[in-house]
């Protein structure tokens, strides 16, 4: 999720500079220069960039599901044909080849396991997991348990796909539930995982935040139906609500559709952890990840007012400035809401597995709170001096250098 936020990030930066490099080509059109000639092309390359990017992050959030669950309904009878027993032998094999501490043999399996059909998202974990492993010399024996783990995982699903098969129930939703189990991290397997390699690798007590982190896994898939259900539900009440309510329309219900989802996702994610053993403590450390959600929800309903009155506002500006205007607001609502997005993500990330990192706690969780917190003190200044456009402009620019200064790390990081 941290890369589709920097997705996002990217492609409003790119279509600003469409717009403002389509206005720097105006002025050389007017003249009938040949530099217009000459970076007129150019245009299509960003274009290119713009789309590809958009693209690629719709089909991560939307059409990436649709696929995965066409693929795994496509593929169900082959899995228990031959797949799962396939998967199967080779984790077995795997499990002997451990105990018989023959590094060499072990080698040559995991590249053939890493070959193998069916393979969920937690059995691709617990294999580069041990890959890692064996790369740096460390003590596989914990691994063991791990893989009797996933082996008893994969014979269960076998078992209830052979029973959804034979049985020929209709369950509602069973291929979405199935493919989302195959694919995704929070699926109760790969959570399962985690907590089961927290429990073996930590040579400590595990505590809460390490816990927490893989159940707000969960809350990806809860904020995009909570979003889906706000979005119908707000569709259905509009016409309704520009008869009865005579001014700021947009607003009103802009900031409905968001304070909406924001509540049922929490309260989803919230009924999901009172189901847990350990619910009175996960609910107390929740509480910072929905803060960060309440705080999002507030940015954006902030940034649609400045929007509306930029629209709104009569200005004695040409159209062009105009739209700059408009566009740069559309950025700061972006950017600032994306930098609360990514500390969400990054706390969600960076918990999760036992080993911390303090330079991705620095890059992703206290310098972008920083940046939060110092673009809204200025913000709150800036109220008493009626929206001064420089310090807006000094917002953009604090908010531009961080983001770059992520693009710069992101190579390095690797995360």
């Amino acid at each position: 999720m941290r890369s589709i936020t920097k997705k996002i990030v990217t492609t409003m930066f790119l279509l600003v500079l469409y717009f403002i490099y389509s206005a720097f080509l105006k002025e050389f059109q007017e003249k009938n220069s040949v530099l217009f000639s000459l970076f007129d092309p150019f245009k299509l390359i960003i274009l290119a960039f713009i789309f590809s990017i958009i693209v690629s992050t719709f089909n991560s959030i939307f059409l990436g599901w649709i696929k995965k669950i066409n693929a795994y309904q496509k593929n169900r009878n082959s899995f228990l044909l031959i797949y799962f027993d396939e998967t199967i032998a080779g984790l077995k094999k795997t499990q002997i080849l451990l105990k018989s501490k023959n590094t060499q043999e072990l080698k040559s399996q995991l590249s053939l396991v890493n070959k193998l059909t069916y393979k969920p998202i937690f059995m691709k974990v617990l294999i580069e997991d041990l890959i890692n492993a064996i790369i740096c010399e460390k003590d596989l024996s914990d691994f063991d348990a791990l893989i009797e783990n996933c082996i008893e995982q994969i014979e269960g699903i076998k078992v209830s796909e052979q029973n959804h098969l034979i049985t020929n129930k209709r369950e509602a939703f069973f291929d979405v539930r199935k493919s989302y189990e195959y694919n995704s991290q929070g699926s109760k397997f790969y959570i399962d995982y985690y907590q089961k390699k927290q429990d073996i690798l930590s040579k400590n007590r595990r505590n809460e935040w390490n816990l927490l982190s893989l159940q707000m896994l969960r809350i990806y898939p809860i904020i995009i139906y909570s979003v889906l259900i706000s979005l119908l539900a707000c569709i259905l009440i509009t016409p309704l609500a520009v008869f009865v309510i005579k001014g700021n329309t947009f607003i009103i219900i802009a900031a409905t559709f968001v304070s909406f989802s924001t509540c049922l996702a929490v309260i989803w994610h919230s009924i999901y952890l009172f189901k847990d053993p350990n619910s009175r403590v996960l609910i107390k450390r929740a509480m910072l990840f929905y803060l960060v959600l309440i705080i999002m929800a507030i940015n954006l309903i902030w940034c649609f007012v400045n929007i509306q009155n930029t629209l709104t506002v009569q200005t004695t500006e040409n159209g062009q400035q105009e739209l700059f205007n408009f566009l740069f607001e559309i950025l700061y609502c972006v950017l600032s809401t994306a930098l609360m997005a990514y500390v969400f993500t990054t706390l969600i990330e960076l918990f999760r597995d036992v080993y911390f990192n303090k330079i991705i706690l620095w890059e992703g969780i206290i310098v972008p709170s920083i940046v939060f917190f110092v673009i809204s003190i200025i913000n709150i200044l800036n109220l008493s001096l009626k929206n001064s456009q420089f310090y807006f402009s000094i917002n953009l620019w604090i908010m531009s250098l961080y983001w770059i200064g992520v693009w710069m790390m992101t190579p390095i990081l690797k995360f």
